[in-house]
């Protein structure tokens, strides 16, 4: 069994550490993945359930937390 990758978290001012369970990084922690919010890559965004990655605000309808893809 291979180690896993410790990766960091990419929100501003996060800089959380956890592995990466998956083949490609989810760029953000846990925290981060059920807060209704949060700046990435200098803009609002919200992590979506639908697609497993983080998408701006204008992606979603309301407080949802999957993408209108």
């Amino acid at each position: 069994m291979s180690p896993r990758k410790i990766v960091t978290c990419a929100v501003k001012d996060c800089g959380q550490q956890y592995p990466q369970t998956t083949g490609r990084p989810l760029r953000v922690c846990q925290t981060h993945r059920v807060a209704e919010q949060f700046i990435l890559d200098g803009q609002m965004s919200r992590y979506c359930q639908q697609c497993a990655r983080p998408h701006s605000l204008s992606r979603f309808s309301g407080l949802r937390k999957g993408c209108e893809a």
